[in-house]
């Protein structure tokens, strides 16, 4: 699952054709995966995050970039805030 997720993640942003930036992204992606390891396998954020991935490709489908990238935004946030939560813990 983490790897079609890690795929999923590079195809956004290959969305927005600025390969820069894209880059940027991907490393920062490769940065991130002990932390969406666990956020998928410790926290439960699975079933969350597959639902978030399909509200992104409606909007994708709809080809509405605005909602796309609200959703994204709140997608990130949503496992910053599992990880920082369980961290409270």
């Amino acid at each position: 699952w983490l790897e079609a997720n890690y795929e999923f993640h590079q195809a956004l942003y290959a969305l927005a054709e600025r390969p820069r930036t894209q880059a940027l992204c991907v490393q920062l992606l490769g940065a991130s995966q002990p932390y969406s390891a666990l956020n998928i396998g410790t926290l439960g954020g699975r079933a969350k995050a597959e639902a978030e991935h399909r509200q992104m490709i409606e909007a994708i489908d709809q080809r509405d970039p605005a909602r796309l990238a609200e959703l994204f935004c709140q997608h990130l946030r949503n496992a910053r805030d599992a990880l920082l939560a369980s961290m409270a813990e």
